[in-house]
């Protein structure tokens, strides 16, 4: 009797062998499919991650160029700037020159009118005054270039 039982236990075992062998066949399978679609997800990934690295070092390398021309810009920028402050300090400089001859210039112009009329006073003769006259229509003319050349100083 004990051997039967042991027999119909090893019957029921090798069904149940059976059974349990086809679950893990199809686990095994389903497995493989989970396996296969990791493969091709990490295949593909691996491509992105490729074109990523590459992007990534194209736009480091981009970023790395413009750096350097933004700096050589700011640095072409601030040595104009210099120029431009030295550019003005010299016109202020000259500015200045000029205003002190300008005025100079005026002052002279201004005695030469003042001895033209002590002149016109004193003299008797027709020639003195027309050489006179003649004096006053230069020093005109002269204070006329003096004005067209130097326009700020009315």
């Amino acid at each position: 009797m004990t051997k039967k039982r042991i027999v119909s236990k090893n019957k029921e075992m090798s069904a149940a062998e059976r059974y349990f062998g086809v679950v893990l066949e199809d686990v095994n399978s389903k497995f493989d499919q989970v396996l296969e679609g990791n493969a091709a997800l990490s295949k593909e990934f691996g491509g992105f991650r490729d074109e990523f690295k590459e992007f990534r070092n194209e736009t480091n390398f981009k970023f790395g160029v413009l750096t350097g021309e933004l700096k050589e810009t700011n640095s072409k920028i601030s040595n104009l700037e210099s120029k431009t402050s030295n550019l003005e300090s010299k016109i202020s400089n000259l500015e200045s020159k000029y205003d002190k001859n300008f005025d100079q210039i005026l002052a002279y112009l201004s005695k030469i009118d003042e001895e033209i009329q002590d002149l016109k006073t004193r003299l008797d003769g027709k020639a003195d005054l027309e050489r006179l006259e003649r004096v006053e229509q230069e020093v005109a003319q002269i204070k006329l270039i003096v004005k067209k050349h130097f326009p700020w100083q009315e």
